[in-house]
């Protein structure tokens, strides 16, 4: 019963930030008006606001205290971490600024080619082994992005870049080993 009310609960999440992330061109499109740097400003910090409500409505309000003293006397930690936070800043001026240039469907093509780059990123930094069925899966995708670009006639550089400040931010995130709360929340600090 717990099983089938957590995939329940799991594929509702699922759908719904997929309707976000669908959605969210069309938002930023509206804001054309605004810098892009602007945008990505408001949006730092009220994503920053958002983590600090998180984090004082949660039950384990002192350990997040505790974690995020020890991040900020660690240095190394604390570099990592700043280093994610610009990577993600930068990955988000990128779509901004796709998405506000008329670019929807550069930022669109950016999703299929971000599974692609984590698989690579996994395989080579995390040394995880591919199966043949996953092989075969990564070589369609990657000739399908492949005729995708091609019938666009023209390299989207911008994707490109967008997409690996995002992967190289996943890779940082996976290999922190931290509370994602309290990481996200000194990402936009």
């Amino acid at each position: 019963m717990q099983l089938e009310q957590s995939n329940t609960s799991g594929i509702a999440a699922a759908f719904s930030s997929y309707l976000i992330w669908g959605l969210l061109p069309l938002y930023w499109a509206l804001l054309s008006s605004i810098s892009t740097f602007d945008i990505l400003m408001y949006r730092i910090a009220f994503a920053f606001v958002f983590m600090l409500l998180i984090i004082a409505l949660s039950r384990e309000k002192t350990h997040y205290r505790h974690e995020m003293k020890w991040v900020f006397t660690n240095g190394p930690v604390f570099f990592k971490i700043a280093l994610a936070a610009i990577l993600i800043s930068i990955n988000w001026f990128i779509f901004i600024f796709a998405v506000s240039g008329d670019k929807v469907i550069d930022a669109s093509l950016g999703y299929y080619i971000n599974p692609l780059l984590n698989v690579v990123l996994a395989t080579f930094f995390l040394k995880e082994k591919l199966t043949s069925p996953e092989k075969l899966a990564l070589t369609s995708a990657v000739i399908g992005v492949s005729i995708l670009i091609l019938l666009s006639g023209y390299i989207p550089w911008r994707l490109l870049a967008w997409r690996y400040h995002f992967v190289c931010m996943v890779l940082l995130n996976v290999l922190f080993r931290y509370r994602p709360q309290v990481v996200y929340l000194l990402k936009h600090f």
